[in-house]
């Protein structure tokens, strides 16, 4: 795998986090996995459908995603992974609620196209 193929998936993370800011189902629907295991800083863990179902309907809802140190790298064929930390904005039912995690993007090659595999955070 080339840098290139590290390039390619660092716009689609990119486009990851601006489409679950926005709420862009759409988006959302084509660059998750089926196989998503999203692991929230609080310990829930989501699929790709309760990921979805909960940006269509709340009580979740993600206000802004600003990250920082990221280290992105190969890891093997057909994998990619992004460290750092992240402020995130959130609204939970209504009230608003500001983190500082760690977070661990996975990225996986599915039959030739990237998809977002899983997440996993800790607070700061």
């Amino acid at each position: 795998m080339s840098e290139t193929e590290l390039e390619i998936v660092t716009v689609l993370e990119e486009a990851r986090i601006a489409a679950t800011v926005e709420q862009d189902l759409e988006t959302l629907d084509r660059l998750l996995s089926d196989d998503l295991c999203y692991v929230h800083s609080s310990g829930m863990v989501e699929t790709k459908r309760t990921f979805i179902d909960n940006a269509r309907n709340g009580p979740l809802r993600y206000v802004s995603l600003e990250r920082r140190n990221v280290e992105a790298r190969l890891a093997g064929d057909g994998t990619a992974l992004f460290t750092g930390e992240a402020s995130i904005g959130v609204e939970f039912g209504g009230d608003p609620i500001d983190l500082e995690v760690r977070f661990l993007s996975v990225w996986v090659q599915h039959d030739g196209a990237w998809q977002f595999e899983a997440w996993h955070s800790a607070r700061l």
